[in-house]
């Protein structure tokens, strides 16, 4: 972390070098320091491809600061960049929407992410997503707990909590499981 901060003061106009950090601020818990590169970052570069991304860890940034209204206005205003892709964008918006009580737009959010990956659960975000301090992401989780999200791949509970069917996964033609496209018939 030492160096990328060190950068901050080597290239002060680069919109990497304030932007870098805030993800690495944000896991680590210093969420102050995170708003600051955010905020310096999107001055410079409002048209970056990568802006979305900005306003992710920001709206991440705004829920585990527990200032939801924020987390919902700022993921909303990701899914609506084009490039903004992925399950990341959802699970961000169901957080906060959870804790504001508004758990139908929660559910409906949870439903958008794991259109985009059907094996989204709760123990695979805790994998994932490393922070500092124990704890780190639980009012990320929780929120995403309250919107239904499973704990665990195998967990179908959710399916039948929501009234919704699984996706239908075809291993056959899945190229994690090593199949070339060629038909197996």
């Amino acid at each position: 972390m030492r160096p990328t901060v060190r950068t901050i003061g080597l290239i002060g106009s680069s919109w990497i070098s304030d932007g870098r950090p805030r993800c690495s601020l944000t896991l680590a818990g210093r969420f102050e320091d995170a708003l600051d590169c955010f905020v310096k970052a999107e001055r410079l570069s409002p048209r970056d491809p990568l802006l979305w991304g900005f306003t992710l860890i920001h709206a991440l940034v705004c829920i585990l600061s527990h200032e939801y209204e924020t987390a919902v206005h700022l993921a909303q205003k990701t899914i609506q960049i084009p490039r903004a892709t992925g399950h990341w964008p959802h699970t961000v918006l169901a957080a906060p929407l959870a804790h504001l009580g508004r758990i139908e737009e929660a559910r409906a959010a949870v439903k958008a992410a794991l259109e985009q990956k059907p094996d989204l659960s709760l123990s695979y975000l805790k994998k994932t997503v490393p922070t500092k301090h124990p704890g780190g992401l639980d009012p990320y989780l929780d929120g995403l707990r309250k919107a239904g999200l499973p704990e665990c791949r195998a967990d179908f509970r959710f399916w039948l909590q929501a009234d919704m069917k699984p996706p239908e996964i075809d291993f056959r033609s899945s190229p994690s499981f090593g199949h070339s496209g060629q038909s197996w018939e």
